[in-house]
């Protein structure tokens, strides 16, 4: 990773990371490093992948929802007092400005699976100077509820990574309906390079710090967007390598990121053994305000590679007026007892704008050829003759996710509601795949 002829700074201040099919570009917060490539008009740069980490400024469900961000900084004045009924959820919209932009990866972090018990602390830095529960997590006092037990505040920082890290950043923006985080990865006490110019009076708070002194136990999205753009860089490897069988020489970010997105799992959430319900608000399933399509899993999106995608560029991308496109995903060999899931995912890489320019829709039809589902929509299913409602026009990430598949062909479509921005044709990629529905 570098930053054009910068030094590069501590880890703690990496929240952009550019991956061009060449080289890995980070850039640190306020900036649009490098600043000749940009993000906010990655419809000319189709090829590159931006990913921003989800932010910090997770908080308790409060009583009143008012705005707790100004020109990108909190603002506690505009806090009230919390609902202890609510302690075991978190507030939404608590994303910064830059991590809402709709062509970048926004990575939000969940728990990993290293509890305080397993940390090695050396005798200078013991475990009473370090970060144990998220309740340690919070600089302000304000900023977590005041009573003597609470689900979140006590909980250990790093033991369950089926639930969301406290701290981390939620949708959806202050306007529009947009969705994000995009994807969660781990974050808490990663191990993590350590700067020689660390003031480690500034850093009472900790995670941890190893025995090793170039090491150290990091928190926070910037741990688990370098995670996410390490998978990218696989996933791109992967479909460039002759022997993956790919024939993708030079993928779009584009289909990257629909690889990605599309492999990912849902959080099982940590609090129900405690009798917590709506962990993550009315919808448990993804995608979601909290974890967006859920958790990054590697393996997941490797099985796409070489069998289920679609990178459409050129003479395959969409124009308004062309007819839909089309693929016929056959399902076979479906057994009684085991449920299989066909899950679809859409990812276009879309015009300059705060909101959509080139407006895309995904529809995945029944083999009946009377029935679909459209991205974005859950479980809903309309009639193919009344095929022109319940379309998302907010996002240019869909996803269909569809339970229970029966044998027979089922038919993916892409549809142009509206493309008329940038160069009036609009590329897209496709992923999909089909699984045991236990699985996620």
């Amino acid at each position: 990773m570098w930053l054009g002829r910068q030094q590069l700074k501590a880890v703690s201040s990496i929240i952009i990371i550019i991956l061009s099919p060449k080289s890995m570009h980070a850039g640190q917060p306020g900036t649009k490093a490098p600043a000749n490539l940009g993000y906010s008009n990655l419809y000319y740069h189709q090829k590159l992948v931006v990913l921003f980490a989800a932010g910090n400024s997770g908080l308790c469900d409060l009583k009143i929802d008012l705005p707790l961000m100004t020109n990108g900084v909190l603002s506690p004045a505009n806090i009230p007092y919390y609902d202890p009924n609510k302690a075991n959820q978190m507030q939404l919209r608590t994303l910064g400005d830059e991590s809402v932009a709709k062509n970048v990866i926004t990575v939000g972090s969940c728990e990993s699976n290293r509890p305080l018990k397993q940390v090695s602390f050396s005798d200078k830095y013991p475990p009473g100077k370090n970060e144990k529960v998220w309740g340690d997590c919070f600089s302000n006092p304000k900023l977590h509820p005041q009573t003597k037990h609470t689900i979140i505040r006590d909980d250990d920082i790093a033991d369950n990574p089926e639930g969301m890290a406290a701290t981390s950043g939620r949708g959806p923006p202050n306007s529009g309906r947009r969705i994000k985080p995009d994807v969660v990865a781990p974050s808490s006490r990663i191990l993590s390079a350590r700067s020689t110019h660390l003031d480690i009076d500034r850093f009472q708070e900790l995670s941890g710090l190893s025995q090793d002194p170039k090491w150290w136990l990091a928190t926070g999205t910037s741990m688990a967007t370098p995670l996410v753009a390490g998978c990218c860089a696989v996933v791109r490897g992967a479909l460039r390598s002759p022997r993956s069988g790919a024939n993708c020489p030079d993928p779009s970010a584009a289909l990257i990121k629909a690889i990605i997105i599309n492999g990912a799992v849902r959080l099982r959430g940590q609090y129900a053994a405690k009798g917590v319900k709506a962990e993550f608000g009315p919808v448990d399933d993804a995608p979601n305000y909290h974890y967006g399509f859920g958790r990054v899993n590697l393996d997941n999106s490797l099985q796409h590679v070489g069998r289920t995608f679609f990178d459409a560029a050129g003479k395959d991308a969409m124009e308004q007026g062309k007819s839909d496109f089309k693929v016929v995903i056959p399902i076979a060999n479906v057994k009684p007892a085991v449920s299989q899931t066909l899950k679809v995912t859409l990812v276009w890489t879309d015009p300059d704008g705060e909101h959509i320019q080139n407006d895309l829709n995904l529809a995945v039809i029944a083999p009946d050829g009377k029935t679909e589902r459209h991205g974005n929509m859950g479980d809903r299913t309309v009639f193919t003759g009344n095929a022109d409602v319940d379309y998302d026009h907010d996002n240019n990430v869909e996803q269909v996710k569809w339970k229970g598949v029966q044998e027979g062909k089922y038919t993916v479509c892409v549809r142009a509601y509206n493309v008329h921005f940038g160069e009036k044709t609009q590329p897209f990629a496709l992923a999909w795949r089909v699984y045991p529905t236990d699985d996620r």
